[in-house]
């Protein structure tokens, strides 16, 4: 996968917890290697400009909730195991004054 096209978390905060879990994109790098290397991610993705960054939690949900809406049409075996999961959530999230755009 090019760096070009991978996701990198950075919400600088520490006790943010992860939208959607069920949910793993995959070209999200994962945190463990994010955090052993952040300077060194930090300095190789800047060269591609903030499109590779996802900087709030909000940005995060967005990301993981466009994803699951492109794909649970055609994976069923995805969309029983954790739709009502996915609601739950969002509902959970909208209730904390998270904006979801109309566009998804």
């Amino acid at each position: 996968m090019p760096l070009s096209s991978t996701l990198i978390v950075n919400t600088n905060d520490e006790n943010v917890s992860e939208p959607f879990k069920s949910i793993a994109l995959s070209n999200e790098i994962d945190s463990s290697i994010f955090t052993a290397n952040r300077e060194i991610i930090l300095l190789v993705a800047g060269l591609f400009g903030t499109s590779c960054f996802l900087n709030s939690k909000q940005e995060w949900a967005n990301a993981k909730l466009k994803d699951y809406i492109e794909t649970i049409q055609t994976d069923v075996d995805r969309r029983e195991t954790i739709h009502v999961d996915i609601i739950r959530e969002l509902a959970v999230l909208c209730d904390n004054d998270f904006k979801f755009s109309d566009d998804l």
